[in-house]
């Protein structure tokens, strides 16, 4: 799978993958009208920066396999801006940066950097070289060129490395099984990605976000706990349609009540209300009176009389 982050200036730990392709061996793609053909590779960067508004400042990032010339100089007259390493070869003959074996002489100290502006067709491209290569713990000067790349590229890597963690790890010999399984686990972390957004601008402390593994959890649980009220079921009625708001045949487990998520609360599907023999500590916030209602889909005991509204509350 050929996959590419395509991201406006923020962050790595908020990207999120908004489009991919599937690689399925060289072949030639359709190219939409004004589209250019610059090869198989740039062409796949093309294709996946469909989706992207142009002329609103987007700023994309690639390493050394996509940089070129054509490339850059295309999406720039699209009106998205780009900054990638790239092979010296292919700057041109007449590139005036020094020679790889010229700037790792001993002689030129780290943090060293050329930078070079040149036209093409009209439009103006910086090239850096910075040298920076041996691990030792002293300051260097670094060109800001170079901090903006470290600071944003990675995001395919960083997706790589979410997925990895809490892989869905089902074996299978057939690849499109394999597949679904990391498309599903990529569209969760998206959710991750999309639920950690939307918390933080409401102005939701960093501590009450809940991490990758407890909304992979929550998540499961919220999903295991979904039950569709479709009037028109496919196959035989059940049996268990006839005990609706009755005493249940088995008494559920109620000594170890766990709150569901908060999607399974106000879903409003398959929240029945039924009437236990033992009466239970009501779950419902600031209220621990004893009740003979529990609710079918939660799994909790909740009051709900006319001095406690409990059970509709808790739905609400």
């Amino acid at each position: 799978m050929t996959t590419l982050n395509i991201c406006p200036l923020i962050t790595p730990s908020t990207t999120d993958c908004i489009n991919f392709e599937i690689y399925s061996g060289a072949k030639d793609m359709d190219r939409l009208p004004g589209e250019p053909d610059l090869g198989a590779v740039s062409n796949t960067v093309i294709r996946l920066l469909r989706p992207v508004p142009r002329h609103v400042n987007h700023i994309i990032y690639f390493d050394n396999f996509y940089t070129n010339i054509p490339l850059v100089h295309y999406l720039t007259n699209e009106g998205i801006y780009c900054l990638g390493t790239v092979q010296r070869n292919r700057l041109g003959k007449s590139c005036k940066l020094p020679e790889k074996r010229e700037i790792m002489k001993s002689n030129v100290p780290r943090g060293t950097y050329h930078e070079n502006v040149a036209s093409h067709e009209g439009l103006e491209l910086s090239a850096t070289s910075w040298k920076d290569n041996k691990q030792a713990n002293i300051q260097i000067s670094c060109p800001r060129v170079v901090k903006e790349y470290n600071a944003h590229m990675g995001g395919v890597d960083l997706m790589d490395s979410f997925i990895g963690r809490y892989r869905i790890r089902i074996k299978s010999r057939k690849w499109t099984t394999r597949l679904f399984y990391h498309l599903l686990d990529m569209t969760v972390i998206n959710a991750w990605v999309l639920y950690k957004k939307v918390n933080t601008r409401k102005g939701k402390l960093q501590k009450n976000i809940m991490k990758l593994a407890d909304f992979r959890t929550e998540l499961a649980d919220t999903l295991c706990r979904y039950q569709s009220h479709s009037k028109n079921k496919r196959g035989r009625p059940s049996t268990n349609s006839q005990q609706d708001n009755t005493v249940p045949s088995k008494k559920p487990r109620t000594g170890a009540q766990v709150l569901p998520p908060t999607d399974v609360r106000s879903d409003c599907i398959g929240h029945e209300k039924i009437f236990m023999e033992s009466r239970n500590k009501c779950k419902f916030s600031n209220c621990r009176k004893l009740t003979s209602w529990f609710c079918k889909k939660c799994k909790v005991s909740l009051c709900d009389n006319k001095n406690n509204r409990c059970f509709a509350l808790f739905h609400a």
